[in-house]
């Protein structure tokens, strides 16, 4: 009887692919989470505090829907969890937002093996299941700034079928690009494994960061973000393709007037191009589930499904000013370059993995207690 061969199996388990970063023990990590318990971060959420002194994104969108008077709660609406294509308008309504203590089995585990598993060991064998601050975050924010934007017009709630559907899918579009730049503003390996294996659900490929960065630097930050939205959004329309057409379609709707150079253009197609890259499959099954529960009229198979999102709404919707307010606004809101918590120097991490941190003894600061609302 033959077995799989140790690097059969090796090659199908993540790697953070940096011989530095992966050696950081659990304690280690441990302490750079209590290091951080002061800049608003949650105690029991694995360095929390850490990324919201390192990332913006995350930090004024947590500051966003704290500011909207929603909770932050590790022992809350745990049936969020068994149902997550059911959630959000009862997230929304409940002004809670659930996510995974990532922290007291961690602390637990070192206790019982002290110095031993490492960050390697964690993304290798034994990842969390992700919790959805981020993206449910977005999404608070996304639909309040919506409502303010329709408020300030005495815009009524979407009632049509195509106004609601649409109003969803640019609602998943921003939080796409939310999580997007939050990937971009990582640095370095341990925000990348911290980014994906807690905060986020999107991560970049080289090229795609690269074309980002070369988009911002054209175009600045504000309508980078509103062009990778609508990205997204013609990746929730479920489009298989996008020609030039579309994307000089998609700037003149933005107001962008001047017609992108060749090298502009190349960069804007990575981001277009990468926003369709998403499994097809899962996309179709993402948007109909979600529609299906929203009880949209006679959407009840993915056929119908596909017939009610057949509608040009480059043409339709992106005009209306409400809906292209709503994009800046979140834009802004996301990018802001004010800060809500105290940034801090990413600490140095020493060769030696096994020993404590360089500057940081283990038991400088104590353990955080864990809590159900946000700082």
């Amino acid at each position: 009887m033959a077995r799989l061969a140790p690097t059969t199996i090796d090659h199908q388990l993540p790697d953070l692919q940096d011989q530095h970063t992966s050696r950081i023990t659990v304690r280690q990590l441990l302490a750079l989470h209590d290091q951080h318990c002061s800049t608003g971060g949650l105690d029991d959420y694995l360095c929390d505090g850490y990324m919201l002194s390192q990332n913006r994104v995350l930090r004024n969108a947590r500051a966003h829907v704290v500011s909207r008077g929603f909770r932050l709660s590790s022992s809350e609406l745990s049936e969020c969890h068994g149902w997550k294509l059911m959630t959000l308008s009862y997230i929304l309504e409940k002004k809670v937002i659930p996510y995974h203590d990532t922290v007291t089995l961690l602390r637990e585990i070192e206790r019982r093996n002290p110095g031993h598993f490492t960050v390697r060991d964690l993304v290798r064998v034994s990842r969390p299941g992700r919790s959805g601050i981020l993206h449910e975050s977005a999404h608070a924010m996304a639909d309040a700034l919506m409502r303010e934007e329709k408020e300030k017009r005495g815009i009524a709630e979407a009632t049509t079928d195509r106004d609601r559907l649409f109003e969803i899918l640019l609602g998943e579009s921003l939080v796409a690009a939310c999580e997007g730049f939050a990937a971009y503003y990582g640095r370095g390996r341990m925000q990348t494994f911290l980014l994906w294996g807690y905060h986020s659900q999107v991560w970049l490929l080289p090229e795609v960061r690269a074309a980002l960065k070369e988009t911002i630097r054209s175009f600045g930050p504000q309508l980078a973000f509103e062009i990778w939205t609508l990205g997204f959004l013609h990746y929730n329309f479920l489009y298989d393709r996008i020609d030039a057409t579309d994307i000089h379609q998609s700037l003149r709707v933005l107001g962008i007037a001047q017609r992108p150079s060749a090298r502009e253009m190349r960069n804007l197609r990575v981001l277009f191009d990468d926003a369709l890259r998403l499994n097809p499959i899962a996309r179709t099954h993402v948007t109909f589930n979600y529609q299906y529960f929203m009880r949209l009229a006679e959407v009840r198979t993915v056929h119908d499904y596909m017939k009610a999102i057949d509608f040009e709404f480059v043409d339709t919707h992106l005009p209306l000013h409400h809906y292209r307010q709503t994009i800046a606004a979140v834009a802004a809101a996301v990018l802001s370059p004010r800060t809500t918590t105290r940034a801090q120097p990413t600490p140095s991490l020493p060769p030696d993995a096994h020993g404590p941190m360089h500057g940081a003894p283990v038991n400088q600061s104590p353990p955080c207690q864990p809590s159900d609302t946000a700082r």
